[in-house]
């Protein structure tokens, strides 16, 4: 029911940020160091936000609205969440809502940040200042890692039809698939970006001990 997939999902979540949070001082911690090269990036201070950060944020917003107010609404003995999380199903007039509020909030930010003219700066980035970037990676390939290895595990799956359904549903997951292609995916950023990969192994390693133990909370209170 809705209070299971509660309960998993927000220590799917806690387990998320505690690895951001850990991972990031120790990236720190190494630049600091000397083990991780930093670079000088010019950026602009005080100009006007990109329209795709608006259109990035209103879709979250939405997709937000339109899907967990769904499922808030509709919660009950014979719901199952996880069955619609994936469908089309959802609160049209939420979505827009929430996405409208939250847009003009970001618009009220962007014209308290900006400086009339636009100041430029010279800022120093090392690895922790890309904690976005590779989160973003580890779950995008971590997701679809434990989907892959979960279809590869399932001979009698091997259809075009049957692999499809599978893809596209909320079940299904491997976690040596999410974790062996969620590594993948940070290590190959890593590594394009001219990162030492020892060094990402070292630092990574005790913080995802600690967010796959804070994530496992989830299966026992749900």
């Amino acid at each position: 029911d809705l209070q299971w997939y509660a309960y998993l999902g927000g220590f799917v979540a806690f387990a998320i940020g505690a690895a951001y949070w850990s991972v990031s001082k120790e990236f720190q911690r190494r630049t600091d160091l000397g083990q991780f090269k930093t670079n000088i990036k010019q950026i602009t201070v005080g100009d006007s936000f990109p329209m795709s950060d608006y259109l990035f944020n209103a879709l979250l917003l939405f997709l937000f609205g339109f899907k967990f107010i769904y499922l808030v609404k509709n919660s009950g003995a014979d719901f199952v969440p996880q069955e619609h999380l994936l469908t089309w199903e959802g609160e049209l007039s939420w979505g827009i809502i929430i996405a409208a509020v939250g847009t003009f909030w970001r618009y009220q930010s962007d014209k308290k940040q900006r400086l009339n003219p636009p100041q430029k700066k010279e800022i120093t980035l090392g690895l922790a200042d890309e904690m976005g970037n590779i989160t973003a990676i580890a779950l995008i390939s971590g997701f679809l890692g434990a989907k892959v290895f979960h279809i590869i595990e399932t001979p009698g799956n091997f259809s075009f039809q049957a692999i499809a359904s599978q893809f596209f549903t909320s079940g299904g997951w491997t976690f040596y698939g999410g974790l062996i292609c969620g590594l993948g995916g940070v290590l190959i950023y890593a590594y394009r970006r001219g990162y030492s990969i020892i060094h990402v192994l070292d630092s990574a390693g005790p913080p995802m001990m600690l967010a796959y133990g804070v994530g496992r909370f989830g299966c026992h209170f749900s």
